[in-house]
């Protein structure tokens, strides 16, 4: 709602796939098993705030990630799902990937946008807000690649299914990297 109240001629929008936390890599599974719901959750929260292009910023640990969601974006281009015009709707989006340099800091929204920038990864004091001034002073939508990821199943499915998969106090799938002294190592939901 941030993003989308700015009047500005230009808006961005950024998923974050630098997650640098020891032992995390949900990121790194979504991108190399479902591109194309992570593509489509940008795509539509693009299309909600008013965003042209968007940036994927991946770390560099997940190589294959990257190379996988590549793939799958130009499969998207190539079916009139991103580009100019998408299926004749008036509304352009597309999504660049970008490799971090693999600094632990690019996971902080701030640091991320002034890495983007090709700046050092410096976060900065808020306000402003990237929603109001984010990437190259535009206002700025800086979402995960597990919310992103969960959009097209939640909208398809509606609010009650997607509270339903998670506690009663915290509705909603969440998924959880075991690593280090655990019996089964893995992601689970």
């Amino acid at each position: 709602a941030a993003v989308a109240g700015q009047e500005a001629p230009i808006k961005y929008l950024i998923v974050n796939a630098a997650e640098g936390d020891p032992g995390a890599f949900a990121d790194r599974v979504l991108l190399e098993s479902n591109p194309f719901a992570v593509i489509e959750g940008a795509l539509l929260a693009a299309h909600t705030v008013g965003a042209h292009h968007g940036f994927v910023f991946v770390s560099s640990a997940y190589l294959l990630g990257a190379e996988i969601l590549e793939r799958a974006l130009v499969a998207c281009r190539s079916a009139g799902l991103l580009g100019p015009d998408i299926l004749g709707r008036d509304f352009d989006f597309d999504l660049t990937v970008v490799r971090s340099a693999g600094s632990y800091i690019c996971g902080e929204e701030t640091a991320l946008i002034t890495a983007l920038e090709n700046q050092p990864p410096d976060p900065w004091v808020r306000p402003p807000y990237p929603a109001e001034r984010g990437l190259w002073d535009a206002p700025t939508l800086v979402q995960n690649v597990e919310t992103l990821a969960a959009v097209p199943a939640l909208l398809n499915r509606g609010a009650d299914w997607f509270a339903g998969r998670g506690t009663p106090s915290r509705g909603g799938p969440r998924l959880v990297a075991l690593t280090g002294a655990v019996t089964r190592p893995g992601l689970v939901e």
